[in-house]
């Protein structure tokens, strides 16, 4: 018994799923599907089996909205407020209610936070390890204390497979929690770490950033027999480690982190 497929327009997330997925098997058939969230009514209307659906929540989630939301400062880092104007935002991070959807009965809707090994931990570890100077803190005078999250792959296939097991259909959150939330500042220090280079990181004020991009998994953790191992340390360890696709790496950097 198997019947369980995997693909999608995200080639980075099929291939990593797909292998870790390997060995799972699902009661009836099921699609994990890794693309973005304006692919899901297509997809629910192509497959009528189950469907574990993954997006980018950053892709997905009003961005500008979240610009006014209330932040406090602190030395690294800033954090949510106790008191926002925003539902759905609260010091916990943002949850579903923020932007609340309806999804069909056969369907599980992930957004989740940036994958270990994409986006900004890639371009931000790739430009350490070149020493190339072609890094920006954008917006809030080129602090860096912007903060988002980040999940391991390996937690997210975790997830992935305990929602095959226990298929409870609906919207819901996803991010390594705590250990694995960063600010800009933070992520250059564990680069710097990694790689041995300190580089000179321009201030851009083009354009506005959002404060605190953290998703709130309460409902997922309510929901599913699952909790976040890894934090931000070994998604940088492991990308070295595994030579993620478009990171240059260097032998031995990986005692450093």
């Amino acid at each position: 018994m198997r019947n369980v497929t995997v693909a999608g327009s995200n080639a980075f997330l099929v291939q990593r799923l797909g292998a870790a997925l390997a060995g799972v098997s699902a009661g009836s058939e099921t699609l994990v599907f890794c693309g973005t969230e304006s692919e899901l009514e297509t997809t629910a209307a192509d497959f009528h089996g189950r469907i574990v659906f993954l997006a980018d929540a950053a892709r997905s989630l009003d961005r500008k909205k979240l610009l006014t939301e209330n932040y406090d400062e602190y030395e690294t880092r800033f954090l949510l407020s106790e008191t926002q104007l925003l539902p759905g935002v609260s010091p916990k991070g943002i949850s579903e209610r923020f932007q609340e959807r309806s999804v069909p009965d056969n369907v599980i809707l992930n957004r989740c936070c940036e994958i270990g090994g994409t986006g900004t931990t890639l371009a931000w570890l790739s430009a350490h390890l070149h020493g190339t100077n072609t890094l920006r803190y954008v917006s809030f005078g080129g602090s860096g204390k912007q903060v988002f999250d980040l999940v391991h792959i390996a937690d997210l296939a975790a997830l992935v497979a305990e929602q095959i097991k226990a298929f409870r259909p609906g919207l819901y959150h996803v991010s390594g929690g705590p250990r694995a939330s960063v600010s800009l500042l933070e992520l250059t220090a564990v680069c710097e770490c990694a790689s041995g280079n300190v580089l000179r990181i321009t201030d851009d004020e083009s354009r506005r950033e959002i404060p605190v991009f953290s998703l709130d998994t309460g409902r997922l953790t309510e929901y599913f027999n699952w909790r976040p191992v890894r934090g931000v340390e070994e998604i940088i360890r492991d990308m070295l480690d595994e030579g993620v696709p478009g990171l240059f790496c260097r032998k031995g950097l990986q005692e450093h982190v």
